[in-house]
């Protein structure tokens, strides 16, 4: 019996970077509220490949090197028309 659940995203409210490195991202997954939301590794999040480079694009990310621990996050703005953009499908 396979007790795997799917989960989807709803949108991403931050990114930091993990102790290896590599970018982790805050979801917010539908039908959850804010109090759900989980810091995902972007190999998690192939699937949202769109929904990542419009995150970025509005964070303004850059090639800099960012130290272990940086948050970037979109704006209040930006959140509440990616879920208006996923409640529209």
């Amino acid at each position: 019996m396979n007790n795997d659940q799917t989960f989807v995203v709803e949108v991403i409210t931050h990114a930091r970077v993990a102790a290896n490195a590599s970018w982790e991202y805050c979801v917010r997954w539908v039908g959850f509220g804010r109090s759900e939301d989980t810091w995902e590794p972007a190999a998690g999040l192939a699937a949202c490949q769109a929904l990542l480079t419009r995150f970025w694009t509005e964070v303004g990310h850059d090639e800099k090197d960012y130290p272990v621990g940086s948050i970037v996050q979109p704006s209040e703005e930006w959140i509440r028309k990616e879920q208006s953009r996923f409640q529209a499908v």
